[in-house]
């Protein structure tokens, strides 16, 4: 007689936080939504975060924007720093232009990881991001906050 083993997997759940903005140059209400707009040279955007003490993986790292007009594309430069408690705070500090396709009126979700694949984001990091838009660009948007995936 043999016996069938059956052995189960537990899978890891993926979790999502939303962290508002937390500060910036031009604060802006547009509707229900609040944020800061970057929309001339040299504005600003920053959101603060702690990763969460049960991040296993940072599966992505998204910039959550709504546009104030259509363009192809809108530039943005984001400037990462991330580090734990008691280093630097640019212990990882990377500076990185993205690109967004937009139209006007749409929230847009605009993945920003490359701004943190210096070095691994680990559990219980502090997490910084600055948004702005640099002269001579042609951003127009409002940034709303940042969307963590992890496991």
């Amino acid at each position: 007689m043999s016996t069938i083993c059956r052995h189960t997997r537990r899978l890891e759940a993926t979790k999502d936080l939303f962290i508002p903005v937390t500060g910036g140059t031009d604060l802006v209400a547009l509707g229900a939504w609040t944020g800061y707009r970057l929309d001339t040279d040299n504005d600003y955007a920053y959101v603060n975060l702690f990763a969460p003490h049960d991040l296993n993986r940072l599966e992505s790292i998204k910039l959550v924007v709504l546009a104030l007009a259509t363009l192809t594309p809108q530039t943005l430069r984001i400037v990462s720093d991330y580090a734990r408690g008691e280093e630097a705070y640019f212990a990882h500090n990377e500076q990185v232009n993205f690109a967004l396709n937009s139209r006007t009126n749409v929230i847009h979700e605009l993945g920003i990881d490359l701004a943190y694949d210096l070095g691994p984001v680990l559990r219980e990091d502090y997490i910084g991001v600055q948004a702005s838009r640099q002269a001579g660009q042609n951003t127009n948007l409002i940034v709303l906050g940042v969307r963590l995936r992890y496991k």
